[in-house]
């Protein structure tokens, strides 16, 4: 008995219905890091106000509104960035060579580190490119900076695309 070759239409219409499945999957997961980014904020925030009520009366005058006195700033711009930070750059030396974003961001994800925002590749591309750890080595490609690659720099080029273009 001969085997029956696939029917196209429905593969077809069963390749679509996995594409809308996996759709509704990633929103289901960008929604999910978000809460979590948002819950970890507030742990954070927890963390440090049962901090300061420990260290008692004694050092409540310190805490008079100033926020930078209690290490507030501190706490909220620092703690999830580097948690970020730290695991890209292990994940960049377990590959030992500059990775696309892509790969950073499904290898954070398969790492459970909650990604900022709305934890798409552009939210981790920002706190990239304000660490001076890491380095853009091409198009949607970093590295460590102590590799000593060549950087390659988006305003640069886009500069000199004007310049020839005139």
């Amino acid at each position: 008995m001969a085997a029956r070759e696939p029917d196209t239409q429905y593969l077809s219409t069963w390749e679509a219905e996995l594409s809308r499945q996996a759709e509704e999957l990633r929103a289901e997961i960008s929604a999910k890091q978000a809460e979590l980014v948002h819950v970890d904020e507030r742990r954070t925030l927890v963390r440090r106000l049962l901090e300061i009520e420990a260290r008692g009366p004694a050092t409540s005058s310190s805490a008079s509104g100033d926020c930078s006195a209690v290490g507030y700033e501190h706490a909220e711009s620092e703690i999830v960035p580097l948690e970020l930070e730290a695991a890209v750059a292990e994940v960049l030396r377990k590959a030992g060579k500059p990775l696309h974003i892509t790969d950073i961001r499904q290898a954070l994800l398969d790492l459970r580190v909650p990604i900022p925002g709305r934890g798409d590749a552009a939210n981790i591309i920002v706190r990239l490119r304000r660490v001076d750890q890491f380095m853009r080595t091409a198009r949607g490609t970093y590295g460590l900076s102590e590799w000593g690659l060549p950087v390659v720099s988006s305003r640069a080029r886009k500069r000199l695309r004007r310049a020839v273009a005139k």
